[in-house]
């Protein structure tokens, strides 16, 4: 069985926000979670778990990719 990976976010929360990094989209969007304050570090990880995925599906490498989708 695969191990998912999750972290746990509790910067400027009432709760705790746990995110699925395998996830590339947004499934369901809850209201709690509008005062909370992004936390860039959680989403550059997240585009760069993408970006990998990417890379091992294609032989390109993320850079290459990244460009791309840029442009």
């Amino acid at each position: 069985m695969r191990k998912k990976n999750k972290a746990t976010v509790k910067k400027g929360c009432r709760g705790s926000i746990h995110t699925n990094l395998d996830v590339d989209a947004i499934l369901d969007c809850n209201p709690h979670a509008d005062d909370c304050i992004p936390d860039n570090d959680v989403f550059y990880k997240m585009k760069k778990n993408v970006l990998k995925r990417q890379a091992a599906e294609e032989m390109k490498t993320a850079p290459q990719i990244y460009h791309e989708e840029a442009s």
